[in-house]
């Protein structure tokens, strides 16, 4: 362990002194310095996420500290721009990152639990909304001691505004991270398997109830239509959402067939061909205005569930997601907003734990009106504690669109999330353990040793 500290702060004078020179900071860093900083991110992240291991936390802790510790908003070491350089790599991320929960999705599974993930994903969003516009209209000035300024006086319009697109935020969860912790777990059961799909199901939600709710913020506050939101400017109301997730699951299904291709034919180069798939998707997505996220869902679980090269694929992926894992979730955290938490803080903290509090009462209701496992309603709500891309989405976008108070709450937003993205895969890690999945494999051979 010792050795490892050593090495991080080895890594991290070796970029300082590098920096001092200028290199790494201000407009003029360059495409070498930008290749010795990709190579820095994965050197000091991969020691941080082994160090991490040794206090039992995810490695993607030690990923995201990595990042805050050496991004632009901390230390420094790295420069703005540098980590936009080098944010062309979450294109391929989320690409494969997705690609490889929509194979891990059990649809056999999917379609026994389908009343069990269908009432749990309905209690999150319901009781989401009732948690968002909870705190909007407490910090509204009903109480004056904890009233946010920018709301306080502000009439029901505003907070309710507030409150439904807080309540969106609330409700988002992160499959990718959800992954990556489930993955290093090598957790497998009941629990596991309802997490991943009740989170994937969730992502879809999101999209739909984001459009919604600044549709209606946009009628009671004013402000540019809720598609435009949504879709960049595209505009279209609820024909547009229809529309991304129409060409998400066309656009998901040929990429599945393309990969298909190249995984049986190609062998060897199937690898060097799927990366080049996931940019190219990517570049497609966004000239057709599908998401990228629900697109490499769909072309996953169709190559799990209609072809025979899901398990070709997988063992592509599991080359691909080691180095992957490490630069995204560095990046992550080298863009965390640490500015926005540190001004927001005690509101973060509020939002932080009444998430929590709604997942708890969404899980425990669900499990009233239907049978859920147990383990699901005693520690589910830890498990769907992490949160990254698309709650980012919604607190930008919202940002974007709304002058004034829509900057003011994509500060709040990201606060939020940030601490959320810090604490989450922690609190997944410990639920896949309270649950007794975690590490299935040695468990599946210390009993059959038995």
């Amino acid at each position: 362990m010792l050795r490892k500290l050593l090495i991080v702060v080895a890594l991290f004078w070796a970029m300082d002194r590098l920096g001092s020179f200028g290199a790494l900071h201000g407009d003029g860093a360059s495409a070498a310095f930008t290749l010795v900083s990709f190579g820095f991110i994965l050197l000091a992240a991969y020691t941080l996420g082994a160090l991490a291991e040794k206090i039992h936390l995810p490695h993607i802790t030690g990923y995201l500290l990595a990042g805050v510790a050496c991004g632009p908003h901390f230390l420094g070491l790295l420069g703005g721009e540098v980590v936009h350089q080098l944010k062309i790599f979450d294109i391929l991320a989320i690409a494969l990152i997705a690609m490889e929960a929509g194979s891990a999705l059990d649809v056999g599974g999917l379609r026994q639990r389908w009343r069990q993930v269908a009432v749990l994903t309905t209690a999150l969003i319901v009781l989401s909304l009732v948690g968002g516009l909870s705190f909007a209209g407490i910090t509204s000035g009903v109480i004056p001691p904890v009233a946010i300024p920018w709301l306080e006086g502000q009439g029901a319009g505003l907070w309710v505004s507030v409150g439904l697109l807080l309540g969106v935020v609330v409700m988002a969860t992160s499959p990718p991270v959800t992954l990556a912790v489930v993955s290093e777990a090598r957790a497998r059961g009941p629990f596991t398997d309802t997490l991943l799909t009740t989170v994937i199901i969730n992502n879809v939600q999101v999209v739909v109830l984001f459009a919604v709710a600044m549709a209606v913020a946009q009628a009671l506050t004013g402000g540019m239509a809720g598609a435009e939101a949504v879709h960049g400017g595209h505009g279209g109301g609820a024909g547009a959402v229809l529309a991304q997730l129409a060409w998400s699951l066309v656009l998901g299904s040929f990429v599945a067939s393309l990969a298909a291709a190249a995984l049986r034919f190609l062998d060897r180069d199937a690898m060097f061909a799927i990366v080049g798939l996931c940019f190219t998707a990517s570049w497609v997505a966004d000239q057709l205005g599908a998401s990228p996220l629900l697109t490499f869902l769909t072309a996953g679980a169709l190559l799990n569930t209609a072809t025979k090269q899901g398990e070709p694929f997988k063992a592509v992926a599991s080359r691909l997601s080691g180095p992957v894992y490490v630069l995204f979730f560095t990046l992550v955290g080298a863009d965390l907003h640490v500015d926005a938490l540190t001004a927001m803080a005690p509101f973060a903290i509020a939002i932080v734990l009444i998430r929590l509090a709604s997942y708890v009462a969404a899980i425990r209701l669900s499990g009233r009106l239907i049978e859920l496992p147990d383990s699901l309603v005693r520690h589910g709500a830890l498990g769907l504690a992490p949160q990254a891309g698309i709650a980012l989405t919604v607190a930008l976008g919202v940002g974007h669109e709304f002058e004034g108070w829509g900057m003011d709450f994509e500060t709040l937003g990201l606060a939020a999330i940030a601490l959320n993205e810090m604490v989450g895969p922690v609190l997944l890690k410990w639920s896949l353990s309270l649950a007794g999945e975690a590490d299935a494999d040695n468990r599946a051979r210390a009993a059959a040793e038995l």
